[in-house]
Formats: structure tokens, C-alpha cells, sequence
């Protein structure tokens, strides 16, 4: 089986599995945390994105984290704004633990984004090939 189809077999364990998308690369997204208020309503979102390139014996893989609110704010200086947390060298990463704490609530997780990254990174490790983490989408 090609690497292609054996990571789309393994995003099957995930709340979403992966897409073909136009030019060949793997897409996913999937809510993994949700809070809901009175009146708003916070997601956050998880996003990944992986090309394989056989001629390099290469895999890029690109995440993201990205929060969207709705509704209506009640706190005065308090503004409706969409967050994205980027990838470091090592992943994903950024402030959102800090950002999880809106109204003294937490966010109730559904999934830990992290087994994405490990689950493909171990089929990557069992064909040979290398895993290049990058910043930006468009590089993958």
C-alpha cells in the first residue's frame, strides 16, 4: 500500500481523516474544543496539511490551531477576533492554554491534536522516509 493510502487508513482513528485535496496533498480539519456562553459560542479549530514528495523521500506537514468566536460580546473593550496558532521546528505550538480561559471557563477538549502529528510521523519512520515540519501552509 502507498504511504498516501496508509495515512489515510490511520486518520480513520481521528475525529476527521484525511482528504485528497487538487494537487495531491492530505487535508484535515476537526473542531477539538468548544465553549458556549449565553449569547457566544468559541471554537477551536485543527487543521493539518501533508505533501509527499517520493522523488526526495520527503514528507511536509504543516498544522494549525485557529479559535473563531460568534455571538454577542457583553464585556465592554471586548472584540470579536479570530486567533491562529502557528507550528515551531517541533510543532504546534503557542498561547493557548493562556487563551483557554474565557469567562473563568475552560475549554472542554474533545481531542488532543498531538496524536496527529505522532501518528504520521511513526508511518513516516516505518517507509524510510523524512519529516519536515513547516511555518507555512503554502510551503507544503
Amino acid at each position: 500500500m502507498s504511504l498516501k493510502k496508509e495515512l489515510i487508513a490511520v486518520s480513520k482513528q481521528f475525529p476527521n481523516k484525511f482528504k485528497e485535496w487538487r494537487d495531491g496533498s492530505l487535508i484535515m480539519s476537526f473542531v477539538i474544543a468548544e465553549r458556549k456562553t449565553l449569547f457566544s459560542k468559541k471554537k477551536l479549530i485543527y487543521k493539518c496539511k501533508v505533501r509527499i514528495n517520493d522523488e526526495k523521500k520527503e514528507i511536509a506537514f504543516f498544522e494549525i490551531l485557529s479559535e473563531s468566536n460568534s455571538g454577542l460580546p457583553f464585556i465592554p473593550g471586548y472584540e470579536l477576533n479570530n486567533e491562529i496558532y502557528g507550528a515551531k521546528f517541533r510543532g504546534l505550538a503557542g498561547g493557548i492554554e493562556e487563551s483557554s480561559n474565557f469567562f473563568v471557563k475552560k475549554y472542554k477538549y474533545s481531542f488532543d491534536y498531538k496524536k496527529v502529528r505522532e501518528a504520521i510521523q511513526k508511518e513516516v519512520e516505518k517507509t524510510g522516509y523524512s519529516l519536515s515540519i513547516k511555518l507555512l501552509g503554502k510551503f507544503v
